[in-house]
Order: structure tokens, then C-alpha cells, then sequence
């Protein structure tokens, strides 16, 4: 969350943001769970850097990861069987093969980098359930993400 604070726009900590929600004093597991919040849509800036968050969208590159895999070992490969693969391939002027070898450098590229987010993402989480105090949670959600 953010606030102008002396005519500047301020990323609150989780425990400003938690006090501002409450209208008060928050406690220990109301900053912890600011600060989660916190770190999830951190994790989600970081993702959508690289990959299109639409509704929908995750699906479609799962779909389309599994049939990339299987075509490169399918000497019979055809439109009903991998049917992203194909139209996608027909609407960019590409072949099924040089699409799906796109797609698989594409998913190992991208999962490299989402395990970097996501271990930072859990580890944060957890480091932030174990806080036993106030000044630790907010340290733990300057994270450089990828």
C-alpha cells in the first residue's frame, strides 16, 4: 500500500499499512498478515514481468508446455493431437516443430526464474509466520525480486 507522506508517495511497511487498515495499534498477526499480502503481490509484479496474467492464461501455457514435450517425440504428429501447438504454429508462419521447440527453451527459461521467485515468496512467508516481533516482519518484505 501507498501514501503521500510529506508530499512524496510512500510505500508503507506492513506494520503502517496494518495500523492504517485497523485504525490503530495492529497486532502481531495483523502485520504478519499485511506483510504476506505484501510479499504475495510482490511475487506477482515479479511474475508478470515475464509471463501475461490474464484470466485463462496459465492454463494456456500449461496446455501448451505439455504439448510441446510430447510433439518433439511424436514422429506422427498432427492438429488433433496438439492443437495449440498446430494453430499456433499456422498463425505465426512457424512449423509444429520450430514452435515447439520455442515453447520448451521458453518453459525452461521461465521456470528458472519462477523458482527463484517463488523460493523467495515461501521463504519470506515463512520467515514472517516464525517473526516474533514487529520490526522483524517489516524487514522481511524487502525482497529484490527477479
Amino acid at each position: 500500500m501507498q501514501q503521500m507522506i510529506n508530499g512524496a508517495l510512500t510505500t508503507l511497511t506492513p506494520e503502517q499499512e496494518a495500523d492504517f487498515v485497523c485504525g490503530g495499534t495492529a497486532t502481531l498477526a495483523q502485520v504478519q498478515a499485511v506483510a504476506v499480502n505484501q510479499v504475495n503481490q510482490g511475487a506477482q509484479a515479479s511474475r508478470q514481468k515475464y509471463i501475461t496474467v490474464i484470466a485463462g492464461q496459465e492454463t494456456t501455457y500449461y496446455l501448451k508446455q505439455l504439448e510441446a514435450a510430447a510433439l518433439v517425440n511424436d514422429p506422427s504428429a498432427t492438429a488433433a493431437k496438439y492443437p495449440y501447438t498446430f494453430a499456433e504454429a499456422a498463425a505465426t508462419g512457424s512449423t509444429p516443430a520450430a514452435l515447439a521447440a520455442t515453447v520448451n527453451a521458453t518453459a525452461a527459461a521461465w521456470t528458472a526464474v519462477n523458482v527463484q521467485i517463488e523460493s523467495l515468496r515461501r521463504g519470506a512467508i515463512v520467515a514472517i509466520g516464525n517473526a516474533t516481533d514487529i520490526p522483524t516482519i517489516n524487514s522481511l518484505v524487502n525482497i529484490t525480486w527477479p
